[in-house]
């Protein structure tokens, strides 16, 4: 039990229809909190701005980069859709596809109708990034798979996400969410890689508030409320540095091999304070005949319907 003060909720809930007082009375019921929380790290104000300004330092240029990038791929695009569309009027790929072929007996690919323009310099930590709540969940699920999956000894090649790079930390603007429910799932994951992995643990970093779109401007994107890097990133050192006080989030509950000096988690007991009938088969009895009340409503109000429908 703890010593905290108990809080008292006395809004009443929008649901509730109005009953009189003399027909209920105030129950306790007890309430436990749930063991397997893993919880956010605790991440001090002045470290989350430490870490964002650091941050925004290393995507420095990566917003010309993707808009230079992105407005050579729509030219390119669109002038093969020209081409394309040329092509089609002509009529002539059988014809052309027996010429080439009888002539010299392999086709020739066609040149590029858009070179490719001189782009920004790209940002080395864009080879190290990951973006997005998606991408990044997809990451660290297939890095906490790659330890327990069943070892089966098989010719078929690894899949592409069981290759990747491991994730060594992850950044949330968590004060951007909404609704919270989007990343409240990154700190298990996190918990579940590391417990899973004997190899260095990734560190969960909740940033300062407002900090979403500055990221996103930075990267030249619309949103980026997670981002992540990998652990060949050269500046991982740096930030692993600054992060030495946080804890990585951790679930020993996952621990592939127990250790001795397992410590369990406390019990929390709460009393719910709330009401409930005085007689509880009247109330059953009142709740159905109401049931039974509102269905012949419906039977009726549907026959009314259908007499009305064939009359008109």
């Amino acid at each position: 039990m703890t010593d905290k003060t108990a809080r008292t909720h006395a809004q009443q809930s929008n649901r509730e229809r109005p009953r009189k007082a003399g027909e209920r009375k105030t129950v306790y019921k007890a309430v436990l909190d749930n063991p397997f929380q893993v919880r956010w790290p605790s991440v001090p104000v002045n470290l989350q701005n430490m870490i964002f300004s650091h941050l925004v330092s290393l995507l420095e240029g990566a917003s010309n980069f993707h808009e230079a990038q992105s407005r050579t791929n729509r030219k390119r695009k669109r002038v093969l859709e020209v081409d394309k569309s040329k092509k089609k009027s002509k009529g002539n790929e059988d014809a052309a596809m027996e010429g080439s072929s009888a002539e010299g007996g392999l086709l020739e690919m066609p040149q590029d109708p858009c070179p490719a323009l001189p782009l920004p310099p790209k940002p080395p930590i864009l080879d190290h990034l990951v973006c997005g709540i998606n991408a990044v969940t997809k990451r660290l699920e297939a890095q906490a798979r790659q330890v327990r999956r069943n070892v089966v000894i098989s010719s078929k090649p690894l899949d592409d996400s069981e290759a990747q790079l491991p994730i060594s930390l992850v950044f949330v603007c968590r004060a951007d969410v909404e609704p919270p429910i989007l990343v409240n799932h990154l700190p298990q994951l996190v918990a579940a890689c590391n417990s899973a992995h004997s190899r260095a643990a990734i560190k969960l970093v909740p940033l300062p508030k407002e900090s979403e779109s500055v990221l996103a401007e930075k990267l030249g994107i619309r949103r980026a409320s997670v981002l992540a890097l990998d652990a060949q990133y050269p500046g991982i050192p740096e930030f692993s540095t600054r992060l030495e006080s946080v804890a990585a989030p951790t679930a020993p509950w996952l621990m592939l091999q127990a250790k001795a000096s397992t410590s369990y988690e406390a019990t929390h007991v709460k009393q719910l304070r709330t009401s409930a009938p005085k007689d509880m088969k009247a109330a059953k009895e009142s709740r159905l005949r109401g049931k039974l009340a509102a269905k012949l409503r419906k039977q009726n109000r549907g026959n009314w319907e259908g007499k009305t429908s064939l009359s008109s």
